[in-house]
């Protein structure tokens, strides 16, 4: 049975990390009747909950779990992994995170969830941001090693990145373009979330090995809508009293946070007086231009920071709330939308390609960055003139997702029906 190791190490408990997880436990079994065992690489500690992933699909006997000990940095610069690589023979390395370590020994799959750094550059994090979490050292060796060393007839193709071209965008805002190109054209197979990514990679930094989208999903079993009992649990504990409209996810530039709330106070007059902006998840109160907006607008009563939540109490708020919100620049996919219409809640989000298409005309869309519209939209739901649209939303299964998966690893592999794969050691 051929061995694959699939990392499901991510920066952040973001939707990147949401992924992974659900792609892992909806492929376990399929993948163990198709005929191949899973090597799970995770961060040192995270073990037990992987472990509790396999056991609830009944293939914690098939499966191993192997945590990599030590923080291995952005460029994920592993030599403990590397060697553990090799010496199981593993036939290839897959990462549901958007970075693969350059000197990955064997075949390997990228997976890229958006291009939203390398269009926006300056919406990235800035080099003091990338050392805080990272190190001098890492910056360092992210020059070094990937813009420094950028050399050769392969540094010529495909150089459609701005902060390439730019040198005033950073080392990280560079190297990071400079780092996905060379990891996507050194890819066995590269994996896209939506269409829309798909489209936009084949564009701007085509692959020169297979491609395949395998897109997020939901999990039904967990976000569908809840009953009042419920609700009315997550408001009690959220303090809620009144109407609420939600954000979901990071506080990262590209999100515009603060821009949204800007926008959701400039209507908040019109609004019932007991009305509240709940954002879940990923620190937002920690950001400094998040922080900013909230005490400039005198709306530290107006906006909820719920912090993290656990997935039975995030249905609850969507199926209780107004809508839920975004204001992206861009994304891949946007589990939050599709989470919340699963839950019957209405969605308020800018009309991108990838959100198009995983809301399924489903969604309230506006054009990116229009003032006036997002607020508009909230005030016409709450008093009924904007009609809802999330009745009916189909969402996609994570089954469907790792069926496509399983499909990529036989195509690289050519492994089917018994037939066994090319060893890629001598």
């Amino acid at each position: 049975m051929p061995l694959i190791a699939m990392d499901l190490r991510s920066t952040h408990d973001t939707g990147v990390a949401r992924y992974g997880r659900s792609l892992l436990a909806a492929v376990a079994a399929p993948a163990r009747a198709a005929g191949f065992r899973l090597l799970v690489v995770v961060r040192d500690g995270a073990q037990a909950a992987t472990h509790d992933l396999l056991v609830g699909q009944e293939c914690a006997d098939t499966h191993e779990i192997v945590g990599i000990p030590g923080d291995t940095g952005f460029l994920r610069d592993s030599a403990v992994l590397r060697s553990l690589l090799t010496r199981r023979r593993v036939a290839l390395y897959h990462s549901t995170h958007y970075v693969v370590d350059l000197a990955c020994p064997i075949p390997y799959v990228l997976t890229v969830h958006d291009l939203l750094r390398w269009r926006f550059p300056r919406l990235t994090a800035s080099d003091e941001d990338f050392v805080k979490t990272y190190g001098k050292q890492c910056l360092h060796d992210l020059w070094s090693e990937v813009l420094d060393s950028d050399r050769g007839p392969s540094a010529q193709v495909a150089r459609a990145a701005p902060a390439e071209l730019d040198p005033s965008c950073g080392v990280f805002a560079r190297g990071f373009a400079v780092l996905t190109r060379r990891l996507v054209r050194s890819a066995s197979h590269v994996i896209t979330v939506s269409e829309a990514t798909a489209r936009e990679m084949a564009e701007l930094v085509p692959p020169s090995g297979g491609s395949m989208v395998v897109p997020g999903a939901v999990d039904t079993d967990v976000f569908r809508p809840r009953g009042r009992r419920e609700i009315d649990a997550a408001r009690t504990a959220h303090r809620l009293v009144g109407p609420y409209v939600l954000y979901v996810g990071l506080a990262h530039r590209g999100k515009r946070l603060p821009w949204l709330i800007r926008e959701l106070v400039r209507v908040r007059p019109a609004l019932p007086p007991d009305t509240r902006f709940v954002v879940v998840g990923g620190h937002a109160e920690r950001d400094e231009e998040t922080r900013r907006a909230v005490e400039t607008l005198d709306a530290a009563d107006f906006v909820r920071f719920a912090g993290r939540v656990d997935d039975d109490d995030l249905a609850a708020l969507y199926t209780g709330a107004t809508a839920c919100l975004s204001a992206s620049v861009g994304e891949g996919s946007h589990l939050p939308s599709q989470e919340a219409l699963a839950c019957g809640c209405e969605v308020v989000a800018p009309d991108l390609p990838a959100l198009r298409e995983t809301t399924a005309g489903h969604a309230h869309l506006y054009s990116p960055g229009r003032a006036g519209m997002p607020g508009s939209l909230v005030t016409g739901l709450l008093d009924g003139t904007v009609p809802a649209r999330a009745r009916g939303y189909a969402p996609g299964s994570w089954h469907d997702s790792a069926v496509r998966l399983i499909a990529c690893w036989e195509s690289i592999l050519g492994w089917r029906n018994g037939v066994l794969p090319p060893s890629p050691f001598p």
